[in-house]
């Protein structure tokens, strides 16, 4: 239940009032600025990871998709992409595309890396717009998702 509300949280955080503590944190990395949200005992990017990294891309090629969506991470980069003193979330703690091109369901949907592997594979959430379903699946590694980081 605690996963649920997290994710909810997060994916309702645009247009939802939450009665969560809100704040920022800047990425010394590049300077870029994202929103987070206190949900419990946690601190949460509020924002889809922009990180530029080897094995992450925009949306289709686009830089203005980055800028709006955030970055899509193969897994192992994923593992790597959070600033310091942030990780990916655990699968306990708890944007796609499919190889090898073809982008889909912008804007519908949200696929997000967890920090647990299974071999080739890892876990991941997969929200809906409108659903209210938070779904956890594994998908190869190779494919790409997006990623929000907990402060540490």
């Amino acid at each position: 239940m605690r996963v649920l509300i997290i994710f909810s949280a997060l994916f309702l955080i645009s247009g939802v009032s939450l009665t969560a503590q809100n704040g920022s944190v800047v990425d010394t990395r590049d300077g870029k600025t994202y929103k987070t949200i206190q949900i419990g005992q946690q601190i949460w990017m509020a924002e889809n990871l922009d990180y530029n990294i080897e094995k992450s891309y925009c949306f289709a090629k686009k830089t203005e998709n980055c800028e709006k969506y955030g970055r899509l991470y193969r897994w192992e980069a994923a593992s790597k992409a959070c600033p310091e003193g942030w990780h990916l979330p655990s699968d306990d703690e708890g944007g796609y595309r499919n190889p090898p091109s073809n982008y889909f369901l912008m804007g519908m949907q949200a696929f997000f890396w967890t920090a647990t592997d299974n071999s080739s594979h890892a876990w991941y959430r997969q929200m809906r717009d409108g659903s209210g379903h938070i779904f956890r699946r594994t998908r190869p590694k190779s494919w790409g998702m997006s990623v929000r980081c907990v402060k540490n």
